[in-house]
């Protein structure tokens, strides 16, 4: 009687690791997908801000842009600085062309 139930527990200890085995696969695919989104570099964080401080960019622009300025990621950051290149173009030729 003693034997039968040694052999019980023993099958059951081999699948226990078993079950533990996939369940750490599912956080590592979790924790590869969190460093994909790398943020803005110091560089181009200064651009921005360079960019915003000229003296055709509104105040509500800039204060918009500076308060999500640590949110943005390296891509974002990159459309920001082209969309702020665009409006200080565009809006100084509207200016020189009106006058």
């Amino acid at each position: 009687m003693t034997v039968a139930p040694a052999a019980t527990p023993a099958p059951a200890a081999a699948e226990a690791p078993a079950a533990m085995k996939a369940v750490p696969a599912e956080p590592v695919a979790v924790v590869a997908e969190s460093p994909a989104p790398s943020y803005a570099s110091a560089s181009q964080k200064e651009e921005i801000i360079r960019l915003l401080n000229h003296p055709v960019i509104t105040r509500p622009e800039k204060t918009k842009m500076l308060l999500n300025i640590n949110r943005l990621d390296e891509e974002r950051a990159t459309q920001a600085i082209a969309k702020l290149k665009k409006a200080i173009d565009d809006r100084e030729n509207g200016q020189s062309a009106a006058a």
